[in-house]
């Protein structure tokens, strides 16, 4: 029997497969960890506001560089299901400025506006200066450009066939790596217009999560997981090392250590074979808890301060709770809505909908 063109370019790729449930719980798990990064905080000027020695401030630390590459890993991963054609390269990337743009500025507006009237925000904008929120980096909706920029590029490589194979993929990692080498130059003189940094940053996350499920038979074996796990703890270890001696996790990126972190423990986690219900279930809202958890997670904590309580450890158990739960809440309500839910949630308006309309 001969092979079709799209068998030979991708071997042994199922035509609709199922949602693997390994990594819906993964999706889940990353989801977890990006809230809780965020009610933290990056720094002592945002999230909890907690000091640079406190014990959440190590928390935060400790999984901060596999908290973005785990989320983009899962991304690659899932894009290689069903990898772009030439022929529809066009609509794919539309689809994309749909599920990704649309909700950018939407979401983004809103949270804008609502942070512009709400006393006891971290951070409040000059009403005249909204329009840079749709250019620039803002807060947590820098990573919707980012995602959409990094589509567009492993697009492009997949309609020419730069990732066939094992040994093309590797060296677009590879080149991808180099790139993350060089984006300190390159931000500190150039403007990070739709965060094309942080695309950068997060490519070779995207691109592995793509050759672990194109390129499973060799990347995914049992002695290339235990591999992961090797570095994934020699990672930690090292994390535990700096953490303890210089008191930060900047070392980290200043010595570029960040990416093999990143990458061993993404691969060995995407490799993982672990099942968890209620992380499945959670990672079925993940796009909708990553678009509006900021509107729970800054209520918790100004419903809270309020109040006056002022208990980090109820500040952060009611922002998770609230983090997680309105946007479970606000998904399943603007579900109701084809219009909104296009708007807010980027997902595909139904036909009949729109002949309605």
């Amino acid at each position: 029997m001969r092979e079709t063109h799209e068998e030979m370019k991708y071997p042994a790729m199922p035509v609709r497969p199922a949602k693997d449930p390994n990594i819906e719980t993964l999706r889940g798990l990353a989801i977890l960890l990006v809230v809780a990064g965020h009610v933290i905080g990056i720094d002592a000027t945002g999230g909890m506001k907690v000091a640079d020695d406190s014990l959440w401030r190590y928390l935060y630390a400790s999984l901060q560089y596999v908290r973005m590459p785990l989320f983009t890993a899962i991304s690659g991963w899932v894009y290689a299901l069903h990898p772009v054609a030439a022929h529809e390269a066009g609509t794919f990337m539309f689809k994309k400025a749909r599920r990704l743009l649309l909700p950018m500025i939407c979401v983004g507006t809103l949270y804008f506006l609502i942070q512009y009237i709400t006393p006891g925000t971290n951070r409040t904008g000059e009403l005249a200066e909204i329009w840079k929120i749709y250019l620039l980096p803002y807060t947590v909706y820098w990573y919707l450009p980012a995602l959409f920029l990094i589509f567009g590029a492993v697009a492009a490589l997949d309609v020419h066939g730069a990732c066939t194979t094992l040994r093309r993929w590797g060296m677009w990692l590879l080149i991808a790596c180099a790139g993350v080498l060089i984006e300190p130059q390159l931000s500190s003189r150039l403007p990070n217009v739709f965060s094309i940094w942080g695309a950068l940053c997060l490519l070779p996350f995207f691109l592995l999560g793509v050759g672990i499920r194109r390129f499973r038979a060799e990347l995914a074996t049992p002695a290339m997981r235990r591999l992961y796990f090797a570095g994934f703890l020699a990672g930690l270890l090292v994390q535990q090392l700096v953490w303890f001696s210089a008191g930060n996790s900047h070392v980290l990126r200043a010595w570029f250590l960040h990416l093999p972190i990143g990458i061993v423990a993404s691969a060995f986690l995407l490799t993982l074979k672990w099942e968890n219900r209620l992380l499945i279930r959670l990672g079925s809202y993940a796009y909708g808890i990553y678009l509006f958890h900021a509107f729970g997670t800054s209520g918790g904590r100004i419903l809270l301060t309020h109040a006056g309580i002022h208990s980090q450890t109820a500040i952060f158990l009611l922002s998770m709770c609230l983090g997680i739960g309105i946007p479970i809440l606000v998904e399943i309500v603007l579900r109701r809505f084809p219009l909104l839910s296009t708007l807010f949630l980027g997902r595909k308006m139904p036909r009949r909908s729109i002949r309605k309309g």
